[in-house]
């Protein structure tokens, strides 16, 4: 998989640098065009990914297991060498968000949630810090702002990110911005 993203075209992977908006020196394919776990080489991965955010939807919303469905709106990859970072943003409008850790050590930059209080864990309003962890998932609500701490290594920091859109089948009479 690592082969494929670093020595793949542009127009497979639509891999590019960072927009100057995000004010990082990184690589990204977001806003290529490219869902890049809908590329056959990710169907295994996309898979896994896909059944554990539903896990997450499905343990934040208890009242109605079994009863959601999962749209994957985005995903791209990013590829962060040393001094690269991403300042505090969110990923609205999709509810649930994701990062999967392609190559990543932890001292390659915390992902950190500023506020990060999801329904399931009422407790948990200070920021958090993830190291990033080759085959780690971190799954979160999208309205939660973080950020990604400066890699300071000479190494790769490499993953993918996405957005879904969960919704129930049946839309019972409840308020949906109660549910992440």
């Amino acid at each position: 998989m690592l082969k494929y993203l670093l020595e793949g075209a542009e127009e497979t992977t639509g891999i590019k640098d960072a927009p100057d908006s995000w004010g990082c020196s990184m690589l990204t394919s977001y806003g290529s065009n490219i869902n890049i776990l809908e590329q056959v080489e990710l169907n295994t991965l996309s898979t896994l990914i896909m059944q554990e955010v539903l896990k997450y939807v499905e343990f934040v919303d208890r009242e109605h297991i079994g009863a959601h469905t999962l749209k994957l709106d985005n995903s791209f990859f990013n590829i962060g060498g040393k001094g690269s970072y991403q300042e505090f943003h969110t990923h609205l409008p999709s509810n649930v968000s994701f990062v999967y850790y392609v190559q990543a050590l932890p001292e390659q930059g915390n992902i950190v949630f500023n506020g990060f209080n999801p329904p399931s864990l009422p407790w948990a309003y200070h920021g958090v810090d993830v190291p990033p962890i080759t085959g780690r998932l971190v799954i979160f609500p999208s309205h939660t702002p973080h950020q990604v701490i400066r890699n300071r290594t000479e190494g790769l920091r490499v993953s993918i990110a996405g957005n879904c859109t969960a919704a129930l089948e049946q839309p019972w009479d409840i308020d949906p911005t109660t549910l992440f």
